[in-house]
């Protein structure tokens, strides 16, 4: 928030001169003052004076001078305190044209062509800017059971708020409706009228809050409110002024649409869209954890998007730690440049990718999918890596197995063509010692070639 400051105050800022010396700048100040001007001015330069607002063109020289004068700024610091305090003057009067500049948008807005839903929501999203608020609501009344209707939040929890319904004459709302003049509210746990139910379903805190009615004609429909100050500030008279030029904005705008039922309709059927949508994406994430697999959603650039359970436990991170960081970070380098080839060769080229890897022992075969817009165009990426670690032994175990099944078949087959050479050797052998008499020298060599006969035959029979 842009806060006008005079030349005292900004050379207290600035460090040139201390609060003590400021006020004994004033003093004297106000001396010359009596003694220069007339009761009446008097009387009312001494409210300005205590009071340290603005000082007119003809005095605020005159208190750079008494600073001077007493030796504590020097003519550059003055300088350079009245450059400051032309930037803030300028800054305020720009944000005061802005202001201006939005008014005239929103008036236009009301007259244009987009839907009421649309329009309604620009008058709060700018409600929000020019009140420097954190959250509004545009709620409307039931006609039927007098509640109040969360219709158009905008702000952090908005999703969370929408058909969210506050009982007839409770809450800071209610009293609103009920007394159909604002309420300016700075710190809503000392006011009795709040009412805290809403906060529990948002998970919002509610520290301040502006509210108006929102008027068609002379009847009542709803509600504006803004809550909270971005700078921790409080809600003005001028905030009020503001908020109760959109909240007549926005019901012009209803009134010259006469679409207040179909508003209704419109909101429901966005609800039942959301609604929808969070489901299909609690099926999606239901059926991502159910799987024993790394599932990851990147941007085109590696940033993680989404993942699922088995994702952040492989890599040992919590969702708040992986979510929103570039997945290659948390890659070794042999890792971490693959996959990124990987991610960008499917940006570029759209078609899906695949490889294959190990890490820490274990081999992983990951699938890169691209996720196209409607026009084609591959604005994210799917990442699902299977660990086939188990897969890959089982395979290797097949083919020792399938091996170890064709050696023995092989050796089978020889073993059984040996065992019928040995046949032949031992039964030559046997003849040729009946021929060869005991006391021939070669009858003992026809012996040791018979014995070995007799154990190749017994070692080819363990074969077959």
């Amino acid at each position: 928030m842009i806060i006008k400051k005079y030349l005292g105050q900004i050379l207290a800022d600035m460090g040139f001169i201390t609060t003590q010396q400021l006020d004994e700048a004033l003093q004297r100040q106000k001396q010359i003052m009596k003694e220069k001007a007339s009761p009446e001015r008097l009387q009312r330069d001494k409210l300005v004076t205590e009071a340290r607002l603005a000082i007119d063109t003809d005095t605020a020289p005159l208190l750079g001078h008494i600073l001077n004068d007493m030796g504590v700024v020097t003519k550059r610091q003055l300088e350079q305190a009245l450059q400051e305090q032309d930037k803030t003057f300028q800054a305020y009067m720009s944000l005061e044209n802005e202001k201006f500049g939005i008014a005239v948008e929103i008036g236009a807005l009301v007259n244009s062509t987009f839907s009421l839903a649309e329009v309604l929501h620009l008058i709060m999203t700018h409600a929000n800017r020019v009140t420097n608020s954190v959250a509004s609501t545009l709620m409307l009344v039931d006609e039927t059971t007098g509640e109040l209707v969360f219709s158009v939040p905008t702000g952090p929890k908005e999703d969370k708020l929408i058909d969210i319904r506050i009982p007839s004459g409770e809450g800071i709302a209610g009293w609103v409706v009920e007394h159909e003049k604002p309420a300016l509210v700075t710190n809503v746990k000392e006011d009795a009228r709040f009412y805290p139910k809403v906060d529990e379903i948002s998970g919002f805190e509610t520290k301040s809050m502006l509210c108006v009615p929102l008027k068609a004609k002379t009847k009542l429909i709803g509600v504006l409110e803004v809550i909270n100050k971005v700078d921790g500030t409080f809600f003005t008279k001028e905030d009020e002024l503001l908020l109760s030029m959109f909240g007549y904005q926005a019901a012009v705008a209803i009134e010259n649409a006469r679409l207040y039922g179909e508003l209704k309709d419109q909101l429901k059927e966005s609800k039942r869209a959301k609604d929808a949508l969070r489901e299909s994406e609690e099926k999606t994430r239901a059926l991502l954890n159910a799987i024993n697999d790394i599932a990851l959603l990147l941007d085109t650039d590696g940033t993680v998007l989404d993942s699922n359970a088995i994702a952040l436990q492989r890599l040992g991170k919590s969702a708040d730690e992986l979510v929103g960081k570039c997945i290659y970070d948390f890659f070794p380098p042999p890792l971490a440049e693959p996959t990124k080839n990987a991610v960008s060769e499917v940006t570029r080229t759209g078609k899906p990718f695949r490889m294959e890897f190990e890490q820490e022992s274990r081999i992983y075969d990951s699938h890169v999918y691209p996720i196209c817009d409607a026009q084609g165009k591959v604005i994210q990426v799917g990442v699902i890596s299977s660990d086939i670690t188990e897969r890959r032994s089982m395979e290797a175990q097949l083919r020792q197995t399938h091996k170890m099944e064709a050696i023995g078949t092989l050796a089978g087959g020889i073993a059984h063509d040996f065992n019928n050479i040995l046949g032949i050797i031992l039964g030559n052998t046997e003849l040729a010692m009946d021929d060869v008499p005991e006391w021939n020298p070669a009858r003992l060599n026809l012996e040791e070639i018979r014995i070995a006969g007799i154990r190749a035959r017994d070692v080819v029979r363990q074969l077959l």
